[in-house]
C-alpha cells in the first residue's frame, strides 16, 4: 500500500512539474505577441517612458485608423490576399494533379519524371538563372511572378503521391465501369477522400504565400503590386517608412489627437498581418492533426 501511494505521489509531482513547465513555455511564446499588440495601442510618450508595457494606460486606435485610411497599405493588403488565395488554389490544383498522375504505375516515363522532380528538391539553378527565367517569361513586375513559380512544391508532391498510392484501386475501377473519366474521378472521388491532406497543405501554402516578400522585392518595382509583407519589411528593417506613408504621417502631425506613433504603426501592421492566418487556422484545425501524417507512412 505504501509503495502504491509513493508511486502516485511521484506521478502527481511529475504532473505538477510538467504543467508548470508548459504554462511557463506558453507565457514565453505569448509574451512577444502580446507586446506587439499592446505597443500598437499606446502613444509615443507612454512607450518611451516604459518600453515593456503589459497593458496600455491610455489606449488609442490612431495607428489602426491610419492603416485603414492609407491607400498604399490597403493596396498591399489586397495584393497579399489575392496572392494567398489564388496562389493556394493554383498550387493545390497543379501539385495534387501532378501527384495523382505520377501515382499511376502505367504512366509512360513515370520513373524518369519522378527522378527529375526529386532532383530539383536537392539542387536549384540559383538566383541568377531564376531571375533570367522570370524575365524571359515576361513575368517581371506582374503579380503572377508571385503565384506561378509556386505551382509545384516537390516535398508536398511526394507526400501527396504516397497518399494517392494508398487509395483502393477498386474505387476508380468501379467509377470507370459507371463511365467516369480521369478528371471526374480525380475531382469527385480522389479529392473528397483526400480532404485532410488537402486542408493541411492549404494551410502550409497560405502561410508560405502570406509571409513571402523576397520574390516581390526582386521582381516587382510597381508599388501598387507590392504585398503587405514587403511594405512591412521596408518599414522595419529597410530604409524606413515609404515616402507616401511619411507624407501622410507629417500631414497629421499638426493635430495632437491624430499624431501617428511610428513604432506603434509598425506593430499595428504586424498585428494586422498576423490576424488572417489566426482566423484561418481554427477552420482547418480538425483536418490538421490527421492530415499532417497522411502519406508519410507507406505500407
Amino acid at each position: 500500500m505504501r509503495k502504491r501511494r509513493s508511486k502516485l505521489n511521484r506521478n502527481n509531482a511529475f504532473d505538477y512539474i510538467n504543467i508548470t513547465f508548459m504554462i511557463l513555455l506558453m507565457l514565453i511564446m505569448i509574451f512577444p505577441f502580446w507586446t506587439v499588440v499592446v505597443t500598437s495601442f499606446i502613444t509615443a510618450g507612454e512607450f518611451y517612458a516604459n518600453p515593456i508595457i503589459l497593458w496600455p494606460r491610455h489606449a488609442t486606435t490612431t495607428a489602426y485608423e491610419f492603416i485603414f485610411a492609407n491607400d498604399r497599405l490597403l493596396r498591399s493588403f489586397s495584393v497579399s490576399i489575392f496572392v494567398t488565395v489564388v496562389g493556394t488554389i493554383f498550387y493545390l490544383i497543379v501539385t495534387s494533379a501532378l501527384a495523382y498522375g505520377m501515382s499511376k504505375p502505367t504512366l509512360p516515363g513515370r520513373k524518369f519524371f519522378i527522378i527529375i522532380l526529386t532532383i530539383t528538391m536537392f539542387f536549384s539553378g540559383g538566383l541568377v538563372p531564376y531571375y533570367l527565367l522570370i524575365r524571359s517569361l515576361g513575368l517581371m513586375n506582374t503579380i503572377w511572378c508571385l503565384i506561378l513559380p509556386g505551382g509545384v512544391v516537390i516535398w508536398d508532391f511526394i507526400v501527396m503521391k504516397s497518399f494517392f498510392n494508398q487509395l483502393p484501386a477498386e474505387l476508380e475501377e468501379s467509377a470507370k465501369i459507371d463511365g467516369a473519366g480521369g478528371i471526374l474521378i480525380f475531382f469527385r472521388i480522389v479529392i473528397p477522400l483526400s480532404m485532410p491532406l488537402i486542408a493541411t497543405f492549404s494551410l502550409f501554402s497560405a502561410v508560405r504565400l502570406w509571409n513571402s516578400w523576397f520574390d516581390a522585392m526582386i521582381f516587382i518595382r510597381d508599388r501598387d503590386l507590392q504585398p503587405l509583407q514587403l511594405v512591412l519589411r521596408q518599414m522595419i528593417v529597410g530604409a524606413g517608412m515609404p515616402p507616401e506613408i511619411m507624407n501622410m504621417i507629417a500631414a497629421r502631425a499638426s493635430v495632437p489627437s491624430e499624431v501617428v506613433f511610428e513604432e506603434g504603426l509598425k506593430m499595428a501592421i504586424v498585428t494586422v498581418a498576423i490576424i488572417p492566418i489566426l482566423l484561418i487556422y481554427p477552420w482547418l484545425q480538425r483536418y490538421f492533426v490527421a492530415g499532417v501524417t497522411l502519406g508519410s507512412i507507406k505500407e
